[in-house]
């Protein structure tokens, strides 16, 4: 199976549960909820536009997407037109120094919390995530 079909099932049977499930949030998510016919770009911008808080997952598939600028656009539009209250960063098999230059413009008020290699880990680092 390839990376980035290894993150889709992780993202859905990992953290799509957690915070849709038990903590009541609502994810976009690209190969769930973006129906054949309609133009992702407008989806995304839809979400990002209705949503007080993004959360960008960046991979090393995610640094190589022509998507993430897109995303990264829109989510700056939204904080300055106030929209959005929190920005969320999850690096997932990635060193925090990998995270494209573009997020630098976002640095400052961004949340950042990297997710461990190790299960023994993942209580704390939930536990972050849901003070964000």
């Amino acid at each position: 199976m390839s990376y980035e079909g290894e993150i889709v099932i992780w993202i859905k049977d990992v953290l799509a549960p957690k915070l849709e499930d038990e903590w009541g949030l609502t994810m976009c998510i690209k190969d769930r909820d973006v129906l054949i016919g309609e133009s992702l770009l407008d989806t995304e911008a839809k979400c990002i536009k209705t949503s007080r808080y993004i959360t960008f997952l960046i991979t090393p598939e995610f640094k190589s997407s022509r998507d993430c600028l897109f995303e990264l656009d829109r989510e700056k539009y939204e904080k300055v037109t106030q929209n959005l209250d929190k920005i969320i960063i999850i690096t997932k098999d990635i060193i925090v120094t990998d995270i494209p230059y573009e997020f630098s413009y976002i640095w400052n008020y961004a949340y950042v919390v990297q997710w461990p290699k190790e299960e023994e880990d993942l209580n704390d680092t939930w536990r972050r995530l849901n003070c964000c």
